[in-house]
C-alpha cells in the first residue's frame, strides 16, 4: 500500500508548480521492512525527490515470497507527483 502523495507534497514544490515522477530503489527485506532507498531517477526537483522518501517509508509492505518463503528482494517504486487542475 502507497499513501496517497497529496499529504507529502512540499509546499515549496507546489508553489513552483513542479510536477515529475520519482523512482526509488529500494531493497525490501524478508521482515517486509523497506531499507537501502536510493533515488534511481529524479523527478528533476529535489524537494520531490527528498519527500518520495518519506511516502516510502509510510507505505506498507508484504514480503515477496518464493516457494512460500519470504525473500529479500530490491524493488523500483514509482512515486508520481502531479498537481491537481
Amino acid at each position: 500500500y502507497m499513501p496517497p502523495v497529496e499529504p507529502y507534497y512540499p509546499a515549496a514544490a507546489k508553489s513552483r508548480d513542479e510536477q515529475g515522477l520519482t523512482r526509488l530503489r529500494c531493497t525490501l527485506e524478508v521482515t517486509g521492512r523497506l531499507t537501502g532507498c536510493i533515488v534511481h531517477s529524479s523527478s528533476g526537483f529535489p524537494d520531490l525527490d527528498q519527500a518520495a522518501f518519506r511516502i516510502a517509508e509510510e507505505a506498507l509492505y508484504e514480503p515477496q515470497r518464493l516457494d512460500g518463503t519470504p525473500v529479500a528482494i530490491a524493488a523500483i517504486l514509482p512515486v508520481r507527483w502531479v498537481l491537481a487542475e
